[in-house]
């Protein structure tokens, strides 16, 4: 079932609110019903070239009473992980090995 305008522009802040750390040029890739792809341009001796986004939860945290600070925390683990990561994905998968 497609997000109701409202919801639709709550994920889209928070999402931008995420990405607004990267001090290089961030373009919307491609959106699908589940994700939203952000391209972004290298600079600053980063690796990070995509950050992709689950919408499920980015509404999720737009109605979380705590967002302000998860929202800061995504911010820096997204800086921090920029060095050394192509991609940025939230939530993060978990490799499981066997």
């Amino acid at each position: 079932m497609p997000l109701a305008k409202k919801e639709t522009s709550r994920i889209t802040e928070v999402a931008r609110q995420i990405i607004g750390v990267i001090p290089t040029e961030v373009e919307l890739h491609s959106e699908t019903a589940r994700t939203i792809r952000y391209r972004v341009r290298r600079g600053f001796g980063w690796r990070l070239s995509t950050v992709v986004l689950d919408k499920e939860c980015l509404l999720r945290l737009a109605h979380d009473p705590q967002r302000d600070v998860k929202i800061e925390y995504l911010r820096r683990d997204l800086v921090n992980s920029a060095t050394y990561r192509r991609e940025y994905r939230y939530p993060r998968t978990l490799a499981v090995g066997g």
